[in-house]
């Protein structure tokens, strides 16, 4: 799952596979699905949010580890840079 920047429309559908996924508890799709929320959220500048979401999703990676390897995670990756990079623009020098 990657997300794009589709506005505010993408989110929604995310926290509904979100929301699906803890229901049927697949982690897999709740790491994957928290990722993608977490690279949205960069995108719009929303850091702390996505740092939250980033938080959650590694959380439940101890239980999803066999279904799910930190290589599958994408938008954690990308997430992540995003994060660094804004943290590094920001940082006295």
């Amino acid at each position: 799952m990657h997300a794009e920047a589709g506005g505010a429309g993408s989110v929604d559908r995310l926290r509904a596979v979100l929301d699906q996924a803890r229901q049927v508890q697949d982690q897999e799709a709740e790491v994957l699905t928290l990722d993608a929320l977490a690279r949205s959220y960069t995108v719009a500048g929303e850091l702390d949010r996505a740092v939250d979401y980033l938080a959650r999703a590694d959380e439940i990676m101890p239980s999803a580890a066999h279904l799910v390897f930190d290589s599958d995670r994408l938008d954690a990756r990308r997430a992540r840079t995003l994060v660094e990079d804004d943290n590094r623009a920001v940082a006295p020098t």
